[in-house]
């Protein structure tokens, strides 16, 4: 029987795990979208419009940011999702951005979580309402991921389109984790699922972003921008909440449980990945080092 991975939300991750499994033959793959757009092999449907889920799904990827109030997918369809047949599996994407900051110091699974920043308090609202499936027989995951780098999408192009920006905050100390890896942690989940798991998904190394910036200049032959301070860098409400938090995050869980080693353990590799895979011209002695 084939599987039938339904993503609401074919986002840059969800796509990354549709081209991974598109290897495999016997997968069908829908998502959700607000904009008319043709991803493959995926049905596409308008969010905004869908009512009836297709019966034959297998798993299902949650990876649509929540309202205030709650995950809006968990709102209209979970009853259809409790009553599924076929269902295997469901996996809702959240982030280590609950655990609030923590002054630079290591966060787990069991750590302390925040909900004073209203981003933080929706998707633990969310966390709880998908975990709660389990009462209905529902296998539910939630992966909490640390900052998404990849192909596209990385302070390589920053740095090539002019825009980096070097914020001079040494002791805020940041996760990260390449889209590859995301990937390899959905495959490895699918494949053996553990209801009611919660995970971290970050690489083996925290740094501060200047590192990782500086890092790309140099890989790419390119000077870096003099640094600036926190208040001249102009950040959205986004970006002053993302420097307003330091942890590192200890990822020791999902690598023993689902028996994973990261193809990019620190930045380094996922950099020289991602400019091989895109084409940037890098300095050549300088690879690998």
């Amino acid at each position: 029987m084939s599987r039938h991975l339904f993503c609401f939300g074919l986002g840059y991750t969800a796509t990354r795990l549709v081209n991974n499994l598109s290897n495999s033959s016997d997968w069908v793959f829908s998502g959700t979208s607000r904009s008319e757009r043709s991803v493959g092999r995926v049905s596409m449907y308008n969010l905004d419009s869908l009512l009836v889920l297709p019966d034959d799904i297998t798993h299902i990827l949650i990876s649509i940011p929540p309202k205030d109030k709650g995950d809006i997918v968990y709102d209209r369809f979970s009853r259809q999702i409790a009553k599924l047949k076929n269902l295997k599996w469901v996996c809702f994407l959240s982030s280590t951005g609950v655990y609030g900051d923590h002054k630079g110091e290591w966060v787990n699974e069991e750590s302390i979580v925040s909900v004073g920043a209203h981003v933080a308090r929706a998707r633990l609202i969310a966390e709880n309402q998908w975990l709660g499936l389990q009462a209905d027989g529902v296998s539910t995951h939630i992966m909490r991921l640390s900052g998404i780098y990849g192909p596209g999408r990385s302070q390589l192009e920053n740095a090539l389109s002019g825009k980096l920006k070097i914020i001079d905050k040494s002791d805020v100390i940041f996760s990260r984790i390449h889209v590859d890896d995301i990937v390899k942690a959905l495959v490895a989940s699918m494949a053996s699922p553990n209801s009611g798991s919660i995970y971290n998904l970050a690489d083996d190394y925290p740094c501060n972003s200047r590192e990782v910036a500086e890092f790309a200049c140099k890989l790419l032959g390119i000077t870096p921008p003099h640094p600036i301070s926190l208040e001249e860098a102009a950040l959205t409400e986004m970006g002053m909440s993302f420097y307003s938090q330091s942890k590192r995050v200890n990822n020791s869980k999902i690598k023993r449980e689902l028996s994973l080693n990261w193809s990019y353990p620190t930045y380094k590799e996922g950099m020289l990945a991602i400019a091989k895979e895109c084409g940037y011209q890098i300095i050549s002695d300088f690879e690998g080092n």
